[in-house]
C-alpha cells in the first residue's frame, strides 16, 4: 500500500518553558525533532501570573531566533498579548513558517511582573515527516 501525502504529516506541538524571577530576563533553547521538518502555524503562550479574568494578559515578552539561520522572528522582544494573542484565541500565522529537522530555536524572555513567573510558549503546527 502506497503512502499518500497526508500520511507524512502529523499535528504536533512544541513547548518552550522557563521560570524567571521578578523583572528578570532569561533564555531557553528548543531543539526540533530529527525525523521531520516543522511547519509552524500558531504561537500560544501563558504564564503563572496570568489571571483567569484577564483576557489580554501581558506578563512577559519574548524574542524567538532561528539558530540554524541566525534569523530572528522579530527585531525585539514582543509583548505576550501581541505575540500570542488573547486568552481565548492564538494568533495564527498567515503563512506557515517551516523549520528544518534538528533546527534550534532560541527563546529570549523578559518577565514583566514583580513576581516569579513560569512562562510557557507553545509552537502549534505540523511535523512534515522525512
Amino acid at each position: 500500500m502506497a503512502l499518500n501525502k497526508t500520511d507524512k504529516v502529523i499535528v504536533f506541538d512544541y513547548l518552550a518553558t522557563i521560570t524567571l524571577a521578578n523583572a528578570a530576563q532569561g533564555q531557553t533553547v528548543l531543539t526540533l525533532a530529527a525525523d521531520s521538518q516543522f511547519e509552524l502555524h500558531a504561537i500560544l503562550g501563558n504564564c503563572s501570573e496570568d489571571a483567569d479574568t484577564d483576557f489580554r494578559p501581558n506578563n512577559f515578552s519574548c524574542l524567538i531566533s532561528d539558530q540554524a539561520t541566525g534569523r530572528q522572528l522579530s527585531n525585539v522582544r514582543i509583548p505576550q498579548v501581541v505575540l500570542c494573542g488573547n486568552a481565548n484565541w492564538a494568533l495564527l500565522e498567515r503563512r506557515p513558517i517551516t523549520f528544518p529537522a534538528l533546527g534550534t530555536l532560541l527563546f529570549d524572555f523578559l518577565n514583566l511582573t514583580a513576581n516569579t513567573n513560569t512562562i510557557n510558549i507553545v509552537l502549534k503546527g505540523y511535523k512534515l515527516l522525512i
